[in-house]
């Protein structure tokens, strides 16, 4: 999938506003196509990979690599445990 996505945003046009709004939809699809489970980070960073190897990227690849930066260099965060009722009826 990552190699249509490629591909095809590699083939778009040279202009500016139509090449962000095709580097977004692909984004979307990309992350709507990842496995179940799968470490957005991770995945990221190898699309990268993959994307680094194109020879002259468009304008929208360029744009969505970007995006795969911005995921790649975002740390995860996780929901932090505050104590739930046992903490509020405590007494200070």
């Amino acid at each position: 999938m990552l190699d249509q996505i490629v591909d095809g945003l590699n083939e778009i046009a040279e202009r500016p506003a139509f090449a962000e709004a095709q580097a977004k939809a692909a984004m979307m699809e990309w992350i709507l196509t990842l496995p179940a489970g799968a470490d957005a980070q991770e995945a990221a960073r190898a699309a990268i990979g993959r994307c680094e190897g194109v020879d002259c990227p468009s304008v929208a690849l360029t744009q969505f690599v970007e995006y795969l930066h911005d995921i790649a260099d975002t740390p995860a965060l996780y929901p932090v445990r505050r104590g739930g009722a046992r903490a509020r009826r405590q007494v200070h």
